[in-house]
């Protein structure tokens, strides 16, 4: 198996979590069956593989992509949580966009590498949009016994994690049809290329060439990633993990890319240059993250969440108060990581005042049986911080 192979597979998994999806088998599972396939990744402006499924659930079955239309093609499961949650989306858009773009879910990987019976999974997923209400706009359909969809197209493309959704189009060059995009179907970017597939301005060179970078750009930052694992194990080279997140940051535009890499940065030095860890965050405060509430809950967690050695107490004070300021007092998350930083100031009153706003933000935004649990971790903080408020000099 080639380098392009093992760096394609990896980030996958990684941003996987970032966007809410789910691996569908480990990874070494995923190595091997790529391997057998001995064929270069499927990418954006290569031609779209042929569209073999094994049962329709829901809609006009196809078997072509016809000229003058647009398509997606999504992967999910019934077993996975972000796939349901895409559905009402992916009807929505398939309203939207009704004669000009066909939209439709395949449901692959339903046993989860068992050898459950086809007509138990057709039973399961029609069972599982059976009291959805509206019925979905959307087409459903169930892939082939011998997973066709799933080998010619996600495992093709390096991926094992769903949901995912192929964007396919005619060549403006007059072509068959070919892959415009791939990503997830609940990401902003995927709503921005149905709406230029249902428009015809699908420029595919350009698609291509976007791609191309982006594919760059997570292989750089799994390599990057690798170094900086190896050095956090404790078998590789904190120095050379260091130069390799320099030399990332001083290329990187993207805002998720460069968070990443500033927080396994500060992680590693604060390893053996703890200070320095807090010079480079109070650079970004006054700087870079200034105006990101998230980065700046970020590194006031990472300074106040008791595992340093000598936490700059202030500094996460500002970090936190900062990112408190931008979120209007009205975030829960940030207020309990505010609250955590002025335990660590033992400024415990203040402490105690924000705990308890945060207590207040997060009934308000989900409700009070779904803050449940989270409020009475955050009593016990809470608690805990009334005795050590008592017992200060």
């Amino acid at each position: 198996m080639n380098t392009t192979l093992r760096l394609a597979i990896a980030p996958v998994l990684l941003f996987a979590a970032q966007q809410g999806a789910v691996p569908a088998f480990a990874q070494s599972d995923l190595t091997i069956q790529v391997q057998k396939a001995d064929r270069k990744l499927l990418a954006v402006g290569e031609p779209a593989p042929a569209f073999e499924v094994g049962h329709w659930v829901r809609g006009q079955g196809f078997s072509k992509f016809e000229k003058g239309k647009a398509y997606v093609v999504e992967f999910g499961a019934t077993w996975c949580g972000p796939c349901r949650q895409s559905i009402p989306h992916l009807s929505e858009l398939q309203k939207k966009h009704e004669g000009k773009v066909v939209i439709t879910s395949v449901h692959v990987w339903e046993s989860r590498g068992g050898s459950e019976p086809q007509d138990a999974i057709v039973a399961k997923v029609t069972e599982a949009y059976k009291d959805i209400d509206p019925p979905v706009a959307h087409r459903v359909a169930v892939d082939s016994p011998s997973q066709a969809m799933a080998n010619n197209w996600m495992l093709a493309a390096g991926l094992n994690s769903i949901p995912q959704a192929f964007v396919v189009v005619a060549d403006e060059g007059g072509g068959g049809p070919k892959i415009a995009w791939i990503g997830h179907p609940l990401s902003p970017q995927f709503d921005e290329i149905v709406q230029k597939a249902a428009d015809g301005k699908i420029d595919m060179k350009d698609e291509a060439r976007k791609a191309a970078e982006e594919n760059a750009r997570r292989a750089r930052f799994e390599r990057t990633m690798g170094l900086v694992q190896q050095a956090a194990g404790g078998g590789g080279d904190k120095a050379a993990a260091l130069a390799a997140l320099d030399a990332a940051l001083k290329d990187e535009t993207d805002a998720q890319y460069r968070s990443s890499y500033l927080r396994s940065k500060f992680n590693l030095m604060a390893v053996t240059d703890e200070p320095g860890a807090y010079a480079m965050t109070r650079a970004l405060l006054e700087g870079e993250l200034r105006d990101s509430e998230p980065d700046l809950v970020m590194f006031c967690d990472l300074i106040a969440n008791g595992t340093l050695k000598n936490p700059d107490g202030k500094l996460a004070v500002a970090l936190g108060e900062r990112a408190n300021t931008i979120a209007g007092g009205k975030n829960g998350r940030t207020l309990h990581t505010l609250a955590g930083a002025y335990a660590i100031d033992t400024q415990f009153d203040k402490a105690i005042q924000t705990q308890e706003a945060a207590i207040g933000a997060y009934k308000a935004q989900l409700g009070e049986a779904r803050a449940a649990m989270m409020v009475s971790m955050m009593q016990a903080r809470i608690d805990e911080w009334k005795k050590r408020a008592a017992a200060k000099p």
